[in-house]
């Protein structure tokens, strides 16, 4: 972040969609987000976060809060940078203490990773590997209901009185497979783009740049 802010390194071309549609702020935590005017938390194959930052999402969701969540059981992401380097992108989805508060589990859906091609209302997503999500336990205290698509890519989620959207995947994201999209090739925004517009617009209160 600090080399895009400086002008040493351009954002991913889904990152600066998203910055040019929509009025975002990328954050280092969440302190704060009860008191702020947040439309929707977006976390994308986040990093691990601190257990204060998993409450307070969790909190906020439970009093109405919407949020879409994209997290990877094997993210295959292209990256120059060498196994170690904290810029790299992490190969796993590590928000196990939240799903699990929530009754679920991330699972890799296919071992080794292939191509895959996902359909989702009139977008055509193509990825590497899928994860999935499953039911451990669902609690009726947590106030935790779920919906999932067919492969248990896509699970949206009442709790309490907020919703969100998970999605097993982040590769999707990368430029690097939107080569065969008509879409991107055309106007610039690609299938991926236009599916992530679709989740947002399933939350109505949404601010757009």
């Amino acid at each position: 972040m600090q080399d895009i802010l400086s002008g040493d390194s351009e954002p991913a071309p889904i990152y600066k969609y998203w910055r040019d549609r929509y009025e975002m702020e990328a954050v280092d935590s969440l302190e704060g987000l009860s008191s702020s005017e947040t439309d929707i938390v977006m976390l994308v194959q986040p990093r691990a976060m601190a257990p204060a930052d998993l409450a307070d999402l969790d909190d906020w969701i439970r009093k109405g809060g919407d949020a879409i969540i994209m997290t990877d059981p094997d993210l295959l992401w292209p990256s120059a940078l060498p196994l170690g380097d904290p810029q790299r992108p992490l190969s796993s989805g590590l928000l196990s203490p939240l799903l699990k508060h929530w009754g679920l589990e991330l699972v890799s859906q296919n071992k080794p990773a292939t191509a895959v091609e996902l359909e989702y209302a009139d977008h055509k997503i193509a990825t590497v590997g899928i994860g999935g999500f499953e039911v451990l336990e669902l609690d009726v205290a947590n106030e935790v209901a779920c919906k999932f698509s067919e492969t248990g890519f896509i699970a949206q989620c009442q709790i309490g009185a907020g919703r969100v959207i998970l999605v097993a995947d982040a590769d999707f994201l990368h430029e690097q497979l939107w080569t065969n999209d008509n879409q991107w090739q055309e106007s610039g925004e690609s299938d991926a783009m236009r599916f992530v517009d679709t989740l947002i617009g399933q939350f109505n209160n949404v601010s757009k740049g």
